[in-house]
């Protein structure tokens, strides 16, 4: 796997072994990130990977001109292959590692940050429900960790297979402004954007 555009455009990127990571296709990347740097969602942006995996999708983001990611991967060898594609990129100073369950993570560490994001990608692993995201996209918007203002609005990025009803889940809270599904095959994208406070 390589980083597809930007400042790192060709450099590559290691991946975990493990069968419970789904890397994102390269097609679907850059499909997603293109469609996120025309609207303006990555200059200066501050990006929440919650299931990094090898933090591909925050490198990307990086690589385009992002500030700073947060990754947060409950999986020991999924941190260590993000902390070796860190060190390769000597991007150090602009990634913070958590190994931790993403529930926890929006549970008590990112309540206490009292830090909002530009981009929060979602990511899991196959066997996640949709239920399972729905609960994470609900704390998310209760820790108020999504950029709602006029000018600043954030964007929640949610990959699934394509025969995932999470957009049906998502409609169910209030604050969502809007959901936007893209099909790439046997992959949705759901862009979801949450109203002003």
């Amino acid at each position: 796997m390589r980083v597809i555009s930007g400042k790192f455009k060709g450099q590559k990127i290691l991946t975990p072994q493990s069968s419970l990571t789904r890397p994102t296709q390269d097609r679907v990347k850059e499909s997603l990130f293109q469609l996120l740097e025309h609207r303006g969602y990555l200059e200066n942006s501050a990006i929440l990977d919650l299931f990094a995996g090898s933090g591909a999708l925050a490198i990307e983001s990086l690589s385009r001109g992002a500030l700073s990611a947060d990754l947060i991967d409950k999986s020991s060898e999924a941190n260590k292959v993000i902390k070796a594609n860190v060190r390769n990129l000597k991007i150090m100073g602009y990634v913070h590692l958590w190994q931790k369950d993403a529930d926890v993570y929006l549970s008590q560490i990112g309540k206490m940050q009292n830090k909002q994001y530009d981009v929060i990608f979602i990511d899991p692993p196959y066997d996640f429900s949709d239920e399972k995201i729905f609960q994470i996209v609900k704390k998310i918007n209760d820790s108020k960790l999504l950029k709602t203002q006029e000018g600043e609005r954030g964007i929640i990025v949610i990959e699934r297979d394509s025969r995932s009803l999470v957009d049906v889940l998502l409609s169910r809270i209030n604050q969502i402004k809007n959901i936007e599904k893209k099909r790439y095959s046997d992959t949705s994208v759901f862009l979801v954007d949450f109203d002003n406070e």
